[in-house]
């Protein structure tokens, strides 16, 4: 399972960046749907590569960033021009700190003309909106189910139960996949955060105060479940689905800026 796999709908779109990219484009979409893959693909016909990924900034972090430092360290980068030209990928890039925002905003002010940047982002509400006014944007859409059945067919010994559960968690995401796949453990914590996510979903307000108040979640761990639940909550949409996943997206800036986890899940599910 390793061949870039695109939906139909963004191909063609994906295609005409890998052969003219503009100074700075905005990847945006579901996580799991593989942008940052996709954001390599277009950048390979357009010279010389660099990349950003988050990472912990402290020993006490739970949540991955981008530092300011980071971003600093790309003025020396592209302070010279390229013959081959040069292409920044900014991975996940609503996790940059908002000094790491302001700091990347002045990159946008004064481009070099031989530099493109692409930013993937799975939240692009987080970041400024005077960053993204200037960004060109294109949202990527999942793959079709034929497509992920395809995937799922190259698997050898899948049993049917499995499948089940990977088209369950992971219909439409073929980089979730790739990583369900390949690591066991992430694919029971996984599935065991999608079943808490249905539980959420499907269960009265009660049962959702239980629910949430026996769950041990972290930081990330509320992050990825709030990730799930708004995945969920897209494949069947609705007014009270919109307004769920709304509360969500709110939860989710609350968490990341040290609100509380349990909290800020009542306040979207109940």
């Amino acid at each position: 399972m390793s061949d870039l796999v695109i939906s139909p709908i963004s191909s063609p779109h994906i295609e005409r960046y890998r052969l003219a990219l503009p100074q700075a484009l905005l990847l945006s979409g579901v996580s799991g749907v593989g942008l940052y893959t996709i954001a390599s693909h277009i950048a390979e016909p357009h010279g010389d590569i660099l990349t950003i990924h988050p990472e912990l900034l402290t020993k006490t972090s739970t949540i991955p960033q981008i530092s300011i430092e980071k971003v600093r360290d790309l003025y020396d980068q592209t302070r010279t021009r390229s013959a081959r030209g040069r292409v920044i990928i900014i991975d996940n890039a609503d996790t940059m700190t908002i000094p790491a925002q302001n700091a990347f905003l002045k990159l946008l002010e004064e481009p070099n003309e031989s530099t493109r940047f692409i930013l993937t982002s799975h939240r692009p509400e987080s970041l400024l909106p005077t960053i993204r006014s200037r960004l060109e944007n294109q949202y990527i859409s999942q793959i079709s189910r034929d497509q992920t059945n395809a995937l799922l067919d190259k698997l050898p010994n899948l049993t049917a139960k499995k499948r089940t559960q990977l088209l369950f968690i992971a219909e439409g995401l073929p980089a979730e996949l790739y990583r369900l796949t390949n690591d066991e453990m992430m694919f029971r914590e996984k599935a065991s955060l999608i079943g808490t996510a249905k539980n959420l979903i499907e269960g009265n307000s009660l049962a959702k105060i239980v629910t949430i108040s026996k769950e041990k979640l972290t930081r990330q761990a509320a992050d990825t479940l709030a990730d799930q639940l708004i995945i969920l909550l897209s494949r069947s949409p609705s007014p009270s689905s919109v307004k769920y996943i709304d509360r969500l997206l709110t939860a989710r800036e609350r968490i990341a800026s040290g609100g509380n986890v349990k909290l800020q899940l009542l306040a979207a599910m109940v």
